[in-house]
């Protein structure tokens, strides 16, 4: 937990509230520049932010916060009693706020949300990115399988064109003049699909073998 604040008293006391109630891991901030710098250099799931410090607003800071980390959450501190602020916290995304003096049950209500949403999300994003591994993993299979089947039919595919050119080898001995009605028969028929502009390859190839066949 980050407290940002630039008044020693309100530092002192949140940190003696939570220390208090077993929260240890405490860091502190003075500016929001120096806030943001922690933030950035380790994951800090939970600011207790002052709105109004020496270099920038707290929202500034929240904001600031959020884009590097999105699932950081952040407790507004304020001693104006301005409902404007407040709504535009929460508009900005501020998981609470806390109007001074600071009440240890207030803030430890709110810690305690801020904790439980931080963890949902948290939940919901290794649920989410296990999901995408599993998708791509399927994927992958789906892939894998789909190229499969394309060799094994292009094996057919060969095995079956070389039965027709071995049946057209045996016509043409027995009876030339057929043989050669099925080999014009079979290039004239492809040559009018290849115009109608409509069959893919695979499509003009079986055109042309039934063609030899009929």
């Amino acid at each position: 937990i980050l407290i940002v604040d630039d008044t020693y008293e309100i530092v002192g006391l949140i940190k003696d509230i939570l220390i208090k109630n077993g929260y240890t891991n405490l860091k502190t901030a003075e500016t929001g520049r120096d806030a943001v710098q922690q933030c950035l250099k380790e994951v800090t799931p939970i600011s207790i932010i002052d709105v109004n410090l020496p270099d920038m607003t707290g929202l500034e800071v929240m904001t600031q916060i959020k884009a590097a980390f999105p699932p950081a959450k952040s407790i507004i501190i304020t001693g104006m009693e301005d409902e404007n602020l407040i709504i535009e916290a929460l508009q900005k995304d501020a998981c609470d706020y806390i109007r001074k003096p600071v009440s240890q049950d207030r803030l430890l209500l709110s810690i305690k949300r801020c904790w439980k949403l931080y963890k949902l999300e948290m939940a919901n994003i290794e649920y989410r990115d296990k999901l995408e591994e599993k998708v791509e993993e399927r994927t992958k299979k789906v892939t894998q399988t789909l190229e499969e089947l394309k060799l094994s039919n292009l094996k057919l595919g060969k095995v079956f064109r070389s039965m027709i050119d071995a049946l057209s080898k045996t016509i043409q001995v027995r009876d030339v003049y057929t043989a050669k009605h099925q080999f014009n028969v079979a290039i004239l028929a492809r040559a009018i699909a290849v115009k109608m502009k409509r069959f893919s390859e695979f499509q003009l190839e079986s055109i042309e073998w039934a063609s030899k066949l009929h």
